[in-house]
């Protein structure tokens, strides 16, 4: 007899093919345990599935008491084989073994959102571009020195990144132009640089981005999921690309998981909080989010002090 660490003796293959078959059961209830919070394994009453999956090979009669959802129903009628299917009886009211649930938009959303998630290369260091090449050398070496003036002098940053934009309209000099407007706290400066950058680079993920927290703040839905793009799904704006840079992935969640809070779908934010923790925890936009949505007490005093 072999002895697991604990002391305790440990169950092995050999002990549960020993066991002897009850054979004075007619029927047997299976009470589900409900569904597995979003984001833990399967979401659909685990236990049940797998009661359900071992019982037809035992001969034994069954019923499974679970609440009547869509995808727990779904679990049902994948394990239900042909020979079985014709002795299953429903409840009354219960959908076909042959009906296809329909899934709601907003879990079509949450799911698209984890796939992109998991299916993109996310680069956590330079990123090489391509386009960079394209610029005219002017252009190129001028670019540091332009990024370090919106940190170290904002306003004269303003300057010179009107004067680039008039020669050269990149979307990034509008998304530093808008940062340095913001620095300055020129609100309407920055909204306009921002609505400026959307019409003209739809195609360019942070003025998209940008574009849909400006119309999250001013409660315009619709025009922040137009931004985002109508599936919420970051692959549908990349272009092709399958590596994206960590900040976009960042950036373009935490609008998608804000977009969902003022939607009032708190279930769906907390969705996209799980992605952004699990890819880039110690990320600004990681945090941001985790503020809105789990605000704690020094958090409402700074946004307490910023109202005064």
């Amino acid at each position: 007899m072999k002895l697991a660490p604990t002391g305790r003796r440990s169950r092995t293959h050999e002990d549960q093919q020993s066991m002897s078959r009850r054979t004075d059961l007619q029927s047997i209830l299976i009470v589900g345990s409900g569904r597995i919070v979003i984001g833990q394994a399967d979401e659909f009453d685990y236990s049940g599935k797998q009661a359900v999956r071992v019982l037809p090979e035992k001969a034994a009669a069954w019923c499974w008491l679970t609440a009547s959802r869509d995808d727990t129903f779904a679990a049902l009628r994948s394990l239900v084989t042909e020979p079985v299917r014709n002795d299953v009886e429903l409840a009354p009211g219960s959908p076909s073994l042959d009906d296809r649930p329909q899934m709601s938009s907003k879990r079509k959303m949450r799911r698209r959102s984890q796939a992109a998630a998991q299916a993109l290369e996310i680069v956590y260091g330079p990123m090489d571009l391509s386009w960079h090449s394209r610029l005219s050398p002017e252009t190129r070496e001028a670019m540091p020195g332009l990024h370090a003036l919106l940190h170290d002098d904002p306003r004269a940053a303003v300057t010179e990144l009107r004067a680039w934009i008039e020669r050269e309209p990149l979307p990034m000099f509008f998304n530093w132009l808008s940062g340095a407007y913001s620095a300055l706290g020129d609100v309407p400066s920055v909204e306009d640089t921002v609505r400026e950058n959307y019409r003209r680079n739809p195609q360019y993920l942070f003025a998209r981005v940008n574009y849909a927290e400006l119309c999250l703040r001013d409660g315009d839905l619709d025009g922040a999921l137009e931004a985002l793009g109508g599936g919420l799904d970051i692959r549908a704006l990349l272009g092709g690309r399958k590596r994206v840079h960590v900040s976009e992935l960042t950036a373009y969640f935490y609008a998608v998981g804000l977009y969902h809070i003022k939607a009032g779908d708190p279930a769906a934010a907390e969705h996209v909080y799980g992605i952004l923790k699990n890819v880039a925890p110690d990320e600004p936009p990681t945090e941001e989010l985790r503020r809105r949505l789990h605000p704690r007490l020094r958090d409402l005093l700074v946004t307490w002090r910023r109202r005064r």
